[in-house]
């Protein structure tokens, strides 16, 4: 058979055991094909090792931010949880303050009673700031 030049030719035949077989021809590549084919092949293996690299590329980009992400994650879940320490600290701290300016009020009333029952007297260290307190209580009333 010379050059074919429908692409396909089939041609019935029998099997060994009798039944029907049939052969399909190719077309025979010319030598301008064989090139032509030879570079696709090239082409299509250099364009698989380029994707394989680029892959592998991305591979290790995707898993070095997925690191950093959860180094960031940790690093915020750690600073998170020493936030609502201190938060529970401070309101604690509030509390005590809040305690400790109610009975100063009530220290407060209380010296100026001391001091309309009995002056200065018989007080020794605290005596200028009983003073210093009722002088600014009288003021502040005075000007009221």
């Amino acid at each position: 058979m010379d050059n074919v030049t429908a692409g396909l030719v089939a041609a019935n035949g029998a099997g060994p055991s009798g039944e029907r077989v049939e052969y399909v021809l190719l077309d025979v590549p010319s030598g301008n094909q064989l090139d032509e084919l030879a570079k696709f092949k090239e082409s299509e293996r250099k364009r698989r090792g380029q994707n394989a690299v680029a892959a592998r590329i991305h591979r290790v980009k995707k898993k070095d931010e997925n690191e950093h992400l959860n180094a960031e994650v940790s690093r915020l879940e750690t600073k998170a949880s020493d936030l609502e320490t201190r938060v529970a600290y401070l309101e604690s701290e509030a509390k005590n303050i809040k305690a400790q300016l109610m009975g100063n009020q009530f220290l407060g009333i209380a010296v100026m009673e001391y001091h309309k029952a009995y002056g200065l007297n018989e007080l020794v260290t605290q005596a200028g700031y009983v003073r210093k307190y009722v002088e600014k209580k009288k003021a502040a009333a005075d000007n009221v």
